[in-house]
């Protein structure tokens, strides 16, 4: 099933988003379609990092506590899990839980958090790129996944959604591992286009009320967005949540390989969207990445010309010695393994960078920005 189920939401209210949910659920056929009486549901948000929701980085709680209550008063069991960069440890994951309001959502709702550290290995034999993932314990423990994403720009991928969203299911530093196998970004994202295939969620959920634009997914500005999706289909759901925000298929090279791959249409009008129509939410001056010049300008000069230009202009990651702290997360997370502690501040070793921007990413003191290398 294709059906993208798009409704309107202007602001995090219980009563208003629990109605709202449950019309995304009539809209795809029903609740009862998916949750039976002791339904395993893993809930899977997008907590990125420790913050508080009003910057939208993470899922906020007040959909997920709708949408939980929602699941149970169905007779579904529910678990919320992610698998956040950094040490996969039950104290960091309760961190997470607690920073990003998740624990309060199941003190409310009394459904449970996952403290479960082991993995296994999901085959894939179908994968373009990858055809074995470490995946956390919690998702095989299920009957059902539901991705609960946020809207967000990304430095890596000019988009993070649904898709982006499963990756989350890879316990804490295993993650590097993919990052330092997969350096170009097309080739990540094929991998994680594989992923996809091969957890397949159930369902979809988007939090767009409060999407993030600019230097997403951790460091950019809030931006209301209005709007909330659901569908059984991640890739169309994503393909759809990009033409809100007014993102090209080219200019995103997720969305490009999704189409590629022919796992969705390149035109948004052959979607099909039922609820409120999307024209109504398009925003045509969304914010994009830093990271997302492709040097287009420069690929019909000489070599000569264009290979110092492109030197020049290529994106990296740049430490504002004045914000950091000193906490080291970069350095733990960074899967080349090119940051170094000096002095209490954190310092790229440029040779081996990769170019992933996950400094970028997880750095809680917004004191990583993407500039041109030449600057």
């Amino acid at each position: 099933m294709n059906t993208v189920s798009l409704l309107g939401c202007a602001q995090y209210d219980e009563h208003l988003l629990t109605k709202i949910i449950i019309k995304h659920f009539d809209n795809l056929g029903g609740i009862q379609k998916y949750i039976k009486k002791g339904t395993k549901v893993l809930l899977k948000p997008n907590l990125i990092t420790k913050r508080n929701p009003d910057t939208a980085v993470t899922t906020h709680p007040i959909f997920m506590t709708a949408l939980t209550k929602v699941i149970m008063e169905s007779g579904g069991v529910v678990t919320i899990a992610d698998c956040p960069g950094g040490p996969h440890t039950t104290n960091f994951i309760k961190s997470i839980y607690v920073g990003t309001g998740m624990e309060k959502v199941a003190n409310v709702t009394k459904c449970n958090l996952n403290y479960d550290l082991k993995y296994k290995e999901l085959s894939y034999s179908k994968g373009e790129k990858a055809k074995r993932f470490n995946i956390t314990q919690a998702f095989f423990d299920a009957d059902i996944v539901i991705s609960v994403s946020k809207l967000k720009t990304h430095a890596l991928t000019k988009y993070t959604g649904a898709v982006k969203n499963i990756f989350g299911l890879i316990p804490g530093l295993e993650k590097a591992k993919y990052h330092f196998r997969f350096p170009k970004v097309e080739d990540f994202c094929d991998m994680l286009i594989d992923l996809c295939l091969a957890t397949k969620p159930t369902l979809a959920f988007m939090d767009g009320i409060v999407g993030m634009e600019g230097n997403g997914p951790s460091s950019g500005n809030p931006r209301f967005i209005g709007v909330t999706l659901a569908s059984e289909n991640s890739f169309h759901l994503d393909r759809a949540c990009c033409e809100i925000i007014g993102f090209s298929t080219d200019e995103v090279d997720i969305i490009k390989r999704i189409v590629e791959r022919k796992l969705c249409p390149q035109n948004a009008n052959e979607l099909d969207i039922v609820g409120d129509n999307i024209k109504d939410f398009i925003i045509k001056n969304f914010k994009r990445p830093n990271s997302s010049n492709k040097m287009s300008a420069f690929q019909r000069m000489p070599n000569f010309i264009k290979q110092p230009l492109q030197n020049y202009f290529t994106q990296i990651p740049k430490i504002n010695n004045s914000k950091c702290i000193g906490c080291a997360d970069c350095y733990r997370t960074c899967p080349a393994k090119t940051i170094k502690m000096q002095n209490k501040k954190a310092v790229i070793l440029y040779k081996n960078c990769i170019k992933c921007f996950c400094c970028q990413e997880i750095c809680p003191q917004k004191a990583i920005n993407i500039k041109n290398k030449g600057f």
